[in-house]
């Protein structure tokens, strides 16, 4: 893949060649570019690797040099770029914000992870965020508009102030690029449980990126809507054409996940593997959403008894999960008592025997039959959580990596 980042550098008008080595850093192993051309645009390609590479890929140290070495054939001679010192600090990690939005995105970094500096560049995640803080950081003015995808996608002050300077967000239809990594041939999408957004896959997707960072992962919010499903649908048949599909669902995101993949199907488009967590299909479902006769409280008090982290949340974002949770378990309801034909898809099953939303864990197996044609395997988290796929992160993580290499 370094011939991947050397052609994304070359792309600024500035550089005339560059090439990429890896070299060690001490006990690290790191990505120096070395490049030929015009010095003072070290910031402006930063920025476009940034915008172009996944975090792994974007060099530790861009290095300038006269000429590239050649060896007697007259080709690049990358053992003599390797004798080429070089000295690495924390200038390209830690640069101050250049932007007056830029300036204000890292005070609020600074503000909610109580870190003294932070640099442009530096990923919200890597500097110890949570999901918890992720929800923090959306209620403050500045980025309330801001969806929790767009914020996974671009965790650093440069891009969050970008998206704030262009004054739009970019149309989704629902559907969001948490990570694309150029070449990769595998992409996994995530679709959250009733109330949740983006913010319930910071840890997971955290998780990939150190487990697998040469996947692309995509997120899909909670449709609500079989309309919004087949427009959702096309994206990912378009997608297919370039990847191999691989999906995730937690909780009630099962039934957007199924309607998705009934879709897919119908157009002879392939689903590899789908993997579901935290959810037990009912084999007699009803036409009413009883989530609609209970009350707010009493939601909250299940949602908490199941380990949503609301008691820690402000006012208005404990009202509006709850909204939302109830939104939501309505196409959940809907689908599953207008239930469409299984699916074909290689189906894997997550589940905890204390999880208060699976205490029926006897009978999942023969539940998910009735749903899948390729029913693969029922597996057993240990944990009290329903919300495993953030409590679990590396563990599922691992569970879905080793699923799709099967």
């Amino acid at each position: 893949e370094l011939g991947e980042i050397e052609k994304v550098i070359c792309e600024n008008s500035s550089i005339e060649n560059a090439a990429v080595i890896i070299k060690q850093n001490n006990e690290q192993f790191v990505l120096v570019a070395f490049c030929c051309g015009n010095e003072n645009a070290i910031l402006e390609i930063k920025a476009h690797c940034e915008a172009k590479l996944p975090h792994y890929m974007i060099p530790s140290k861009f290095q300038f040099i006269e000429k590239m070495p050649l060896n007697s054939s007259g080709k690049l001679d990358r053992k003599a770029l390797q004798n080429i010192d070089v000295i690495f600090d924390d200038v390209s990690i830690k640069e101050e914000p250049v932007t007056d939005t830029e300036k204000i995105v890292c005070e609020l970094f600074q503000d909610i992870l109580s870190i003294d500096f932070v640099g442009r560049n530096e990923s919200f995640f890597n500097l110890g965020g949570t999901s918890l803080d992720m929800i923090a950081i959306l209620s403050e003015d500045v980025l309330k508009n801001i969806p929790a995808a767009e914020f996974i996608a671009n965790s650093t002050p440069a891009k969050l102030a970008a998206l704030l300077d262009a004054g739009t967000i970019p149309d989704s239809d629902g559907f969001f690029t948490l990570k694309n990594v150029l070449g990769s041939n595998k992409a996994l999408i995530l679709l959250p449980y009733a109330g949740g957004d983006a913010s319930a896959f910071a840890a997971l997707t955290g998780s990939l990126e150190k487990l697998a960072p040469e996947m692309s992962v995509y997120y899909i919010d909670y449709l609500r809507s079989f309309e919004q499903c087949e427009i959702v649908a096309q994206k990912i048949k378009e997608l297919s054409s370039a990847k191999e599909i691989n999906i995730y669902s937690h909780c009630a995101g099962t039934a957007v996940a199924l309607q998705l993949i009934n879709i897919l199907e119908a157009q002879n488009v392939d689903v590899a593997n789908y993997m579901t967590g935290g959810f037990i299909p009912p084999l007699n479902p009803g036409k009413k959403n009883g989530w609609n006769r209970v009350s707010k409280k009493s939601i909250q008090r299940k949602l908490i008894k199941a380990g949503a982290p609301i008691e820690k949340f402000s006012a208005e974002n404990n009202y509006n999960m709850v909204e939302k949770f109830r939104k939501d378990t309505d196409f959940m309801v809907d689908y599953f008592y207008n239930r469409s034909k299984p699916i074909n898809a290689k189906t894997t099953v997550i589940i905890s025997k204390t999880d208060f939303f699976t205490q029926n864990y006897q009978i999942a197996e023969p539940s998910w039959r009735a749903f899948s044609h390729n029913f693969n395997k029922l597996l057993y988290i240990d944990t009290q959580s329903h919300y495993f796929q953030t409590e679990k992160s590396d563990e599922v993580a691992q569970i879905i990596l080793d699923t799709m290499s099967e």
